[in-house]
């Protein structure tokens, strides 16, 4: 039996993934984030490791509750994956502007330098230096040029 998106399951049946998010986009989309929140906790209670909806879960409580405590579940988020592109760009959205100014901009830059908010001088004369040498080493291997990211290792890892 296949189903349709955002139809929930039979009773006594379990929810899937799939149904999940997808009930916690659209929770999200009519504002309904204490929902969002405690279902999303509600499942992580199970599915600890499930970093889409622990990233879900931030993104609510940036919405309703605190900044400061979004923060911290996106820096979880951000140590366990730090190649989450979705969860650096959240975290450095909600960061302040000290922290923004600091690694944060370079983790993101490294990830996804072709980022719209790159496109501001402002923010490319403060990212740190090893942010671009990294953003090419990843992008050489993620192309399979491994000759050519051996490379410029050295350069990035000259930088502090």
């Amino acid at each position: 039996m296949t189903t349709i998106p955002f139809s929930l399951p039979r009773q006594g049946q379990p929810w899937q993934r799939n149904q999940l998010i997808d009930l916690l986009g659209v929770a999200a989309s009519v504002n309904e984030y204490s929902f969002v929140r405690k279902s999303a906790l509600s499942w992580l209670a199970v599915f600890p490791g499930d970093l889409t909806v622990q990233l879900i879960h931030a993104q609510a409580v940036s919405k309703t509750l605190s900044t400061v405590q979004a923060g911290e579940l996106l820096d979880k988020i951000c140590l366990i994956d730090p190649a989450y592109a979705e969860a650096q760009l959240q975290r450095y959205e909600i960061a302040s502007e000290e922290d923004r100014r600091g690694n944060y901009a370079g983790e993101l830059y490294a990830l996804a330098p072709n980022q719209r908010i790159f496109r501001d001088p402002a923010i490319q004369a403060d990212l740190p230096s090893w942010a671009e040498p990294l953003a090419e080493l990843r992008s050489e291997l993620h192309q399979g040029n491994l000759l050519s990211a051996a490379q410029s290792l050295p350069a990035v890892l000259a930088k502090d």
